[in-house]
């Protein structure tokens, strides 16, 4: 499961669990010839690499049975593949970048908080330049589009 959560700073963080971790680790050991890794083990060894790094942990159910679910970042991610073997860590590393990239292209803030500013500024935007338009009734069609589109337009992009 891949959740966008803060981190130290304001930003949002993209995450990744690692029962998701995990599956993409066991396949890419999988098409590498590798024995999987269980889930027991690899809690350890995240817990180890991760050692003294704020990180979310909790207890989730597979077959049954209680597992530990650690939730990271995808920069923590990448290191904890980085213990793997070199081919492993190559399609580890190539798969979390994407997910990275994916969600800086996808552009939207976790809280929202940006996008609802940045809609508040043009509405306010768009209000002072009619005002502007009404206290000069006698300016030409073409000098007020230009005006708004100039005005107007750095916000919207």
């Amino acid at each position: 499961m891949v959740n966008n959560i803060a981190n130290h700073s304001s930003f949002p963080a993209v995450t990744i669990d690692s029962q998701m971790l995990l599956k993409m680790v066991n396949e890419a050991r999988k098409l590498c010839g590798e024995p999987s890794v269980r889930n027991n083990k690899f809690i350890e060894k995240i817990e180890d690499e991760l050692e003294g790094e704020t990180y979310t942990k909790s207890v989730g159910r597979k077959n049954g049975a209680d597992i530990d679910v650690i939730s990271m970042t995808i920069k923590q991610a990448l290191r904890v593949a980085a213990r793997e073997s070199k081919a492993v860590r190559r399609t580890l590393v190539d798969k979390l970048e994407s997910m990275q990239e994916a969600h800086i292209k996808s552009g939207k803030s976790a809280s929202g908080l940006v996008e609802y500013r940045q809609a508040r500024t043009l509405k306010m935007t768009v209000e002072a330049v009619t005002n502007l338009f009404d206290l000069m009734p006698n300016l030409a069609p073409e000098a007020k589009q230009t005006a708004a589109a100039s005005i107007i337009n750095p916000l919207v992009g």
